[in-house]
């Protein structure tokens, strides 16, 4: 039987699946940009690559993530696509996957990752704000050079 483990029904209606350790190779991805997520992932060794348009002609490395760190977080509160690539950096990366349903459990029994957790989805709200924030001043700066060019 052929599962696709980041299939959110699948996860949430499977409890033996909640939390499970999985191994990925150098350049493997773990997940794609567009997917729906029903997990996030807690990096046990190696690193793992976040990327925008990956293998594309506008690729982006947005950070690079490392053993103790999270990511894939904000699948876990919103039901929306996936909003980059996750790829391991290293041979033999460790993930320990934690499924919408097997969250609540765990954070009960490692109520130490609560404020790491909370500081990546910090840092990813920040990060967009940022990104937010540059482009509306591209934008300002286009309709300023637009409105100069039009006025006699």
């Amino acid at each position: 039987m052929n599962i696709n483990y980041s299939d959110r029904k699948y996860l949430k209606n499977n409890a033996a699946n909640a939390v499970r350790m999985s191994e990925f190779n150098k350049g493997d991805i773990i997940f794609k940009k567009g997917e729906m997520g029903a997990t996030m992932y807690e990096i046990r060794s190696g690193s793992v690559g976040i990327y925008l348009d990956y293998k594309g002609p506008n690729q982006k490395l947005l950070t690079v993530k490392q053993a103790g760190e999270f990511f894939g977080e904000i699948a876990l509160i919103e039901d929306r696509p996936r909003t980059a690539t996750a790829v391991a950096m290293e041979e033999m990366t460790k993930l320990r996957e934690i499924s919408i349903n097997g969250f609540p459990n765990y954070v009960k029994s490692r109520t130490d990752i609560l404020k790491p957790i909370m500081d990546a989805m910090s840092d990813r709200f920040k990060m967009q704000r940022r990104a937010y924030f540059e482009v509306c001043e591209t934008l300002k700066a286009y309709v300023e050079a637009v409105e100069n060019d039009l006025e006699p």
